[in-house]
């Protein structure tokens, strides 16, 4: 669910300008997209913060 919060997040953005408005490096965002990594606490705040989003499943997502 969390990967599929992120990947409507990022909506039309490339994957390089979703995570360098994140403050991270693309090769992360890439392995949280393709379920290669799991992102700790303050990789998930980055990605909430700089996407606007939230991206926790059940955190006032309405998913």
């Amino acid at each position: 669910m969390f990967a599929a919060n992120l990947r409507l997040a990022i909506g039309e953005r490339s994957i390089r300008s979703a995570a360098d408005a994140c403050g991270m490096n693309h090769a992360t965002l890439i392995g949280i997209l393709d379920g290669r990594a799991w992102p700790d606490m303050e990789t998930i705040a980055k990605l909430e913060g700089g996407l606007d989003a939230a991206l926790w499943p059940g955190r006032g997502t309405g998913r």
